[in-house]
């Protein structure tokens, strides 16, 4: 007789040993002079992060439950995020999936603070920069028919080091901020040739 199907958020008992230590370290700490920035959150900011993180194991418990046995370290990376994406574009608007992905870099940074997310960080705003701000009028554009854009957008996160050389940039964040401007036009613009399209198969286009 087949078991119960994997939950889409890993339930917190069944998280690896190592991720609760984590996350108890993170939120829970009892030293009031201690530099734990989990303890300052709100409670619905800790749940928000808690889900993030909770999505992130349950959907490689589905697909790559191995995974569970790495470091949290060594299991979070940009491959297994572009499976996020690609999992959460089913369901998810352009703009939630970008808030998702960036709740995940948030409790990155929570339960890890020591290491460098810097991919992370620019994967989630290159999402943020291919998501509309707006919700556009006529057909609507779903995440998966995005997925494209934003992949192209994720699909070379080091290549900002290489622009600020270029730039002769003394700073990497003044890079970033026109890189993350300049792809956000570059997405503005595929999205507006994608919605046309949408429109002009659906016979809503304004042309006389």
């Amino acid at each position: 007789m087949p078991g119960p199907q994997p939950r889409l958020h890993l339930p917190y008992a069944r998280w690896p040993g190592a991720d609760k230590r984590l996350w108890e370290r993170a939120v829970n700490s009892d030293d009031p002079s201690g530099d734990t920035a989990g303890r300052r959150l709100a409670k619905a900011t800790q749940h928000e992060y808690l889900f993030a993180w909770r999505r992130f194991l349950g959907l490689l418990a589905i697909v790559e439950p191995t995974a569970l046995d790495a470091t949290p370290s060594d299991r979070l990376t940009i491959e297994r995020v572009r499976v996020l994406v690609h999992h959460l574009a089913e369901t998810n608007t352009p703009r939630s999936l970008a808030v998702q992905i960036g709740r995940l870099y948030a409790v990155a940074r929570l339960m890890m603070p020591e290491l460098d997310w810097t991919w992370l960080r620019t994967v989630k705003a290159r999402l943020h920069a291919a998501a509309p701000a707006v919700a556009p009028k006529g057909p609507v554009i779903t995440s998966v028919e995005l997925l494209g854009l934003g992949q192209q957008l994720m699909a070379a996160p080091g290549q900002i080091g290489i622009a600020r050389d270029l730039l002769a940039h003394s700073d990497l964040r003044t890079t970033t901020r026109h890189y993350n401007r300049a792809r956000g036009i570059e997405a503005s613009r595929a999205y507006a040739q994608l919605l046309a399209g949408r429109r002009r198969r659906q016979g809503l286009t304004t042309d006389p």
